[in-house]
């Protein structure tokens, strides 16, 4: 395992890696290097078959709480991952690399990252939930802007055919 790095993100992805390459080594000298390679259609149901073991909690963690802070190589990892219990491990991981301090009993970024979810949710919902929408993708990633223009209301017209016009209001 990589411990050395300084950036607790780095330190993840490392030891990520480190583990899909340990497993990938062991997958290699005890299957048969001559059969050949699984099509694209069994890569895809093995997929398949790997998120529906992930059960309604797990799955929910991966597809619905943390699908836009979380790195390709985390996924991945998670996804290999074949007990629930190396799941919590691994979910509990994920938010400890992520805390700026980890001394103190809270984790800031996690607390802050379900708060900017339940605000898309809120702010942004249009038929589907906020944090789904580009505008909630974009505010769960970089938070709240800056600042905001308003412009002002318009009100449009439609003329004969299908032309539309737009005026602003006085």
């Amino acid at each position: 395992m990589i411990a050395s790095l300084r950036h607790p993100a780095l330190a993840l992805v490392a030891n990520c890696i480190f583990m899909l390459s340990t497993t990938a080594q062991q997958s290699t000298t005890s299957a048969d290097t001559s059969a050949p390679q699984q099509s694209d259609k069994a890569q895809k149901q093995h997929k398949k078959n790997a998120r529906n073991e992930l059960g309604y909690r797990y799955g929910d963690w991966l597809n619905n709480e943390v699908p836009w802070i979380i790195t390709p190589a985390e996924r991945e990892a998670f996804l290999k991952l074949g007990t629930n219990e190396e799941r919590e491990q691994f979910i509990e991981h994920f938010w400890q690399v992520r805390n700026p301090d980890p001394d103190h009993g809270e984790n800031s970024f996690r607390e802050e990252h379900y708060r900017r979810i339940a605000f898309a949710n809120e702010h942004f919902s249009s038929g589907i939930p906020g944090w789904k929408t580009d505008r909630g993708h974009i505010y769960i990633l970089w938070g709240p802007p800056d600042e905001i223009e308003a412009l002002l209301p318009s009100v449009c017209y439609r003329s004969k055919g299908s032309d539309v016009f737009a005026q602003a209001l006085p």
